[in-house]
């Protein structure tokens, strides 16, 4: 179980990455965030956001209406 989790659903660009990067930045070395929605479009832009602000992707599923991605802050 993530320590973060964010949902983002029925949000386009830029609200999941925007929203991402609020909680990257507060997060703190060692907690684990997972983010998912419906907006695939947005994945590219969401794990850009994490590891940008220290985090190392973890896990990364996409699939029809369906994104989540989960990392760990460095």
């Amino acid at each position: 179980m993530a320590d973060i989790k964010i949902e983002t659903y029925n949000k386009v660009c830029p609200i999941p990455a925007a929203m991402t990067k609020k909680a990257a930045i507060k997060m703190e070395k060692g907690q684990t965030i997972e983010i998912e929605g419906d907006f695939c479009n947005a994945i590219d832009n969401v794990i850009r956001m994490l590891e940008k602000n220290g985090c190392e992707i973890t896990e990364k599923e996409i699939a029809h209406n369906y994104f989540r991605v989960c990392a760990i802050k460095l």
